[in-house]
């Protein structure tokens, strides 16, 4: 048996890698892994040191650690930018900031109010958020040359087809008539060639 792939396998393959194309796929797939890390690191500080620190403690420490991870991985996986390090990282950092602001009081009115337990409200909570951080980060955190990241250079319009060429004469246009100045208006169709004409060309020719 050859050792080469089938066509099935190089068809998957191929529509595996057109997916990653997009962008939305590529946040999706980064987003499921930063989720799990962030909510790894929370779950863990809650089970260690949840009986000494309270969660809202645990929400802030774990979610300085989240962001930097997910900071480094949509990056450079999701939105592909460079340069401007520092400049992003801010943007980044402040993104995330507003959605703790929103995380905070909703983590602690599922927990306080709705008596959920800590780590499915947490979960249910990052969910909601993730979209949101996703569209933030597109349009503010990598922006590039008043585009969101990403976005492709504007396409010429078809209709711009460059520098206008020059008009050629029409054949039927009376040149003789037509001085610097004159327009469309000055254009008049040759008179018609009549068989004196010819008989008088010809007779010249043979002069």
């Amino acid at each position: 048996m050859g050792s080469g792939e089938t066509a099935s396998e190089q068809s998957g393959r191929s529509r595996l890698t057109g997916a990653l194309e997009h962008q939305v796929v590529r946040f999706a797939l980064v987003g499921t892994v930063n989720s799990v890390f962030g909510f790894s690191v929370f779950a863990g500080l809650q089970i260690g040191v949840g009986a000494h620190i309270h969660y809202l403690v645990i929400l802030v420490i774990a979610n300085v650690i989240a962001v930097l991870e997910a900071y480094v991985l949509q990056r450079y996986l999701v939105f592909r930018v460079t340069g401007r390090w520092w400049r992003d990282l801010a943007r980044f950092s402040s993104v995330y900031l507003v959605a703790l602001a929103i995380n905070a009081p909703a983590l602690s009115l599922l927990v306080e109010v709705a008596h959920m337990a800590v780590l499915p409200a947490q979960a249910i909570i990052m969910v909601v958020t993730a979209m949101g951080t996703f569209l933030a980060h597109r349009g503010f955190t990598f922006r590039r040359g008043g585009r969101p990241a990403g976005a492709t250079e504007p396409r010429e319009s078809a209709l711009d087809l460059g520098p206008t060429a020059a008009t050629p004469p029409v054949p039927w246009q009376d040149h003789d008539d037509a001085g610097p100045s004159a327009g469309l208006g000055s254009w008049h169709p040759a008179p018609p060639r009549t068989a004196a004409d010819d008989v008088s060309k010809s007779e010249g020719i043979a002069t």
